[in-house]
């Protein structure tokens, strides 16, 4: 996209046509129809103060003669120099912006005239847009670029923000250390620049990221310090949330009845409205449930997630289907179970779910291994090997490659093993040589 914007003498002669103003119209008190002319060839400049003066007179002008004026003629227009023209202009269309391609756009204008504070907002845009449609890995390389630009030019506006945002991506991702990592800054952040307004969601993100690490000392930390701040019951949902949290690490330790409370409580005496959110206290109380072995009330409640997620959160619905295949395999009617993940992982590879898809393939393992299915155990290793290698998972491709060496040993197929030692070996080296 090319934008060419007027200079002041341009924008002068423009209003001045426009309004069938002769230079001599315009002439006041210590500026002549001389120096007018000299502005208008771009020989001599307004100062600010002059610019004003100039630019009220001309909307008196267009009032009297009834000529309607587009809103970016304010007073300051002619006051302003190009580059905040051409800022005011981006920060304008990004408002009104939501495609990728207005994005790009608008990142070009950003490029040529060097507006940096609005670049940090467009690849914040993105970002989010991104990690909105499931994209995290191209989420975070866009937060990135914009982190890029706010260490280089110390410009702090959004840096909580993205910081927070960049931990999301790597928790999708279930790079858990590094999301880790940048709640971390998030959180130091907000301390140094005592601003609080997204304290809460960090900490919720926080508990989160811990919790599916199973580590719940840590995560429970983080959940006591969120419900102990005094603005925690002013953001409802974000307090549901993180009770929601609190009740899975109940489940981790096995205390069911604790977590089947919580979720009881949530249900029966917060009036939720959101059905996001309530789908997911359906799908979550199932699983408390169904490890406390009441089989039939875990299928009701799974039914009713997945009867709100199929309407009010699609994005979610392989969640609450995955975890209802558990119900079938304690059950040992696998062929249900079987089916029931099969339409769960379709699901994670249309919203792009790398975690509940690791998950449903880890269930199906199970279950082969049971039946000692080993064409279909392979078939399972090599489909997390290749997720594991999309999403740069170090970790799972580990578990894969020592999976399938393990298999193949056992079958005596020994002539495949050595592809996977060299694969094997070669992930194992670059976990050293992080550490």
């Amino acid at each position: 996209m090319s934008l060419e914007i007027p200079s002041q003498g341009q924008k002068l002669k423009n209003l001045r046509t426009k309004l069938k103003l002769t230079q001599k119209d315009l002439v006041i008190e210590g500026v002549t129809r001389e120096f007018i002319s000299m502005v208008e060839k771009e020989k001599r400049h307004f100062s600010k103060a002059t610019a004003i003066c100039f630019m009220q007179n001309i909307i008196e002008y267009a009032k009297i003669k009834s000529i309607d004026m587009d809103l970016s003629f304010d007073e300051e227009y002619l006051s302003r120099t190009i580059k905040e023209d051409a800022e005011m202009y981006c920060k304008l269309s990004l408002e009104k912006s939501s495609t990728m391609e207005e994005y790009l756009d608008i990142l070009s204008i950003c490029n040529k005239y060097e507006i940096s504070n609005v670049m940090i907002m467009v690849y914040k845009k993105i970002g989010d847009k991104l990690l909105n449609e499931a994209k995290a890995v191209e989420a975070f390389i866009n937060y990135d670029k914009a982190m890029e630009i706010i260490d280089q030019k110390n410009i702090m506006e959004y840096k909580i923000l993205i910081l927070n945002n960049m931990g999301i991506c790597k928790l999708r991702l279930l790079q858990y250390n590094e999301a880790i990592y940048y709640f971390n800054k998030s959180m130091d952040l907000s301390h140094i620049m005592n601003d609080y307004k997204i304290y809460n969601k960090i900490l919720y993100n926080m508990s989160l990221v811990y919790s599916n690490m199973k580590n719940v000392c840590k995560a429970l930390q983080y959940i006591k310090e969120a419900k102990e701040r005094k603005d925690i019951k002013d953001e409802k949902n974000i307090f549901i949330k993180i009770r929601i949290i609190e009740a899975l690490c109940y489940e981790d330790i096995d205390d069911y009845n604790k977590s089947i409370e919580i979720y009881r409580d949530l249900k029966d005496n917060f009036n939720i409205e959101d059905k996001v959110i309530l789908g997911n206290i359906y799908n979550n109380l199932g699983i408390s449930l169904f490890k406390n072995k009441d089989y039939e009330s875990s299928k009701t409640y799974f039914n009713k997630s997945e009867e709100l997620r199929s309407i009010h959160d699609r994005r979610c619905l392989s969640h609450t289907i995955i975890d209802k295949s558990m119900v079938y395999t304690d059950l040992k009617e696998y062929s249900e179970a079987i089916d029931i993940i099969n339409h769960g992982l379709t699901l994670c590879n249309e919203y792009n779910d790398y975690k509940y898809l690791n998950k449903g393939y880890k269930y199906l393992e199970d279950i082969y291994k049971k039946q000692k299915d080993y064409n279909k155990l392979k078939e399972i290793y090599n489909n997390i090997l290749h997720h594991a290698e999309i999403n740069n998972n170090t970790k799972e491709r580990i578990y894969a490659l020592s999976e399938l060496v393990k298999l193949e040993i056992s079958l005596k197929n020994y002539e495949v093993i050595g592809g996977y030692m060299d694969k094997l070996n070669e992930s194992i080296d670059l976990i050293s040589n992080k550490l």
